[in-house]
């Protein structure tokens, strides 16, 4: 719907004479309604990128998205968390082997 560019009132697409003001309308080209493109953080690839560079502090940017459901975002997020988990356990562990051994070095035990 659009309205009478003299009197305001609301005009359905198609029609070429104001009926509240029985003015003709001027011809426009048909406006293509486009939906709004997504911010850059809103794009899949830049949240997937996002997860691995700075892991579950994507999640705002997750929760924010404007076109997934409360279902999907509930899903992305305990995803996201088991990935970190899984991510973030394994590199503790060897951190802390690395740690011993290290140690281990320096007291001359190894």
């Amino acid at each position: 719907m659009t309205t009478c560019p003299y009197c305001n009132g609301p005009l359905e697409d198609w029609v070429k004479t104001c009926p509240f003001c029985n003015k003709p309308l001027p011809v426009f080209a048909p406006v293509q309604k486009t939906e709004k493109k997504p911010k850059w953080f809103h794009n899949t690839t830049s949240l997937v990128i996002g997860f691995f560079v700075v892991g579950p502090f994507v999640l705002p940017a997750v929760w924010s998205h404007p076109h997934y459901s409360q279902r999907k975002k509930i899903i992305l997020t305990i995803v996201i968390l088991v990935l970190t988990l899984l991510i973030v356990v394994p590199t503790i562990g060897a951190f802390q082997q690395y740690w011993k051994i290290y140690d281990d070095i320096l007291n001359g035990t190894y």
